[in-house]
């Protein structure tokens, strides 16, 4: 028998008699402490997931991770050759709506002409995807 505290602060006592995983019979203790090593692994990433989402999307930062490409030459081609775009034609949809920006620590800037050179910098394409070129 082995007991545990619930969420709602009682005591549960559970009665278990063994569980088996990979051919090995564990001991009920030691499941309940590998469920709690879990609970709290996925408790961290759920919270880093958190601060970063609002760090990004709502305080307006640049998140920490950013897929690095590099490249010469049009952006479109780049980020066409790169499959961070699917087409040229996307490019230009993407180009004449408004969605591709170039940020700095001044702010963003939008680009305008689909044919800008591939400059060094992180851009926000779209709502989601950050590129940085190198």
């Amino acid at each position: 028998m082995d007991t545990r505290e619930g969420e709602d602060g009682k005591i549960l006592k559970v009665v278990r008699k063994g569980y088996k995983i990979n051919g090995k019979t564990l001991r009920a203790a030691q499941v309940v402490v590998m469920r709690q090593k879990v609970d709290q692994n996925v408790e961290d990433k759920a919270q880093k997931a958190e601060e970063s989402f609002i760090n990004t999307f709502q305080k307006g930062e640049i998140p920490e991770k950013i897929e690095e490409i590099k490249g010469s030459g049009s952006l479109g081609a780049v980020l066409v050759l790169k499959k961070i775009v699917a087409s040229m034609s996307e490019w230009r949809r993407l180009v004449d709506e408004g969605a591709v920006k170039k940020l700095s620590e001044k702010g963003e800037d939008k680009i305008t002409d689909f044919k800008i050179f591939a400059t060094p910098g992180v851009y926000k394409i779209g709502k989601r995807r950050f590129i940085k070129i190198k």
